[in-house]
């Protein structure tokens, strides 16, 4: 629909592009000489695709940084592959890994928790994530065998903080997607 229309989304905007650098390679290499650094931001939600284009675009600067947390990609439904960032320290020559591990918004106590949960991924960079915030109040971990559960027990979370004082306004439920919205709406 979008060809038949003069029109591309993102994706046919990167397949575009793959296919012209892979098709003229004397685009590529204009492009490889034109673009010195390339800086890249969320790197772990970025697609097989996306990777090959850096990887192409790079071989003549190899000046590429990354900025991203393998524990924190959200995009696969959209084909993002956390790999590309656990892989990148092979695609060049002496790559330099700095870990970010303070967190400046997080109680020791999330984080004691988040370290907990890293330490059982197969895939992973090591990491330890401390704060000078102190410990602050545990995570409450609720486990609902339905969607329908969950929605019920944040229901009666929120009703119970209403009487509590807490105004509705300062209430909030946050969503990884919209479509985990649907049962609580």
């Amino acid at each position: 629909r979008c060809f038949k229309n003069g029109a591309m989304d993102f994706d046919d905007l990167l397949l575009k592009y793959y296919e012209l650098l892979k098709t003229f390679p004397e685009s590529l290499s204009k492009y490889q000489h034109k673009f010195k650094y390339i800086l890249i931001d969320e790197y772990q939600d970025t697609n097989h695709l996306q990777s090959e284009i850096v990887k192409g675009l790079s071989q003549y600067s190899k000046n590429v940084m990354v900025v991203g947390d393998d524990s924190q990609s959200i995009y696969s439904f959209r084909g993002a592959d956390f790999h590309n960032i656990m892989e990148f320290p092979k695609l060049f020559d002496d790559v330099k890994i700095i870990k970010l591990e303070e967190n400046f918004r997080s109680y020791q106590s999330i984080l004691d928790f988040a370290n907990r949960i890293n330490e059982a991924a197969i895939e992973k960079y090591k990491k330890d994530l401390y704060s000078r915030r102190g410990s602050g109040p545990l995570p409450n971990i609720v486990a609902a065998s339905t969607e329908n559960l969950q929605s019920k027990f944040i229901v009666e979370k929120i009703l119970d903080l209403r009487e509590e004082g807490v105004a509705l306004k300062d209430i909030a439920v946050l969503f990884r997607s919209s479509f985990f919205s649907f049962d609580l709406e």
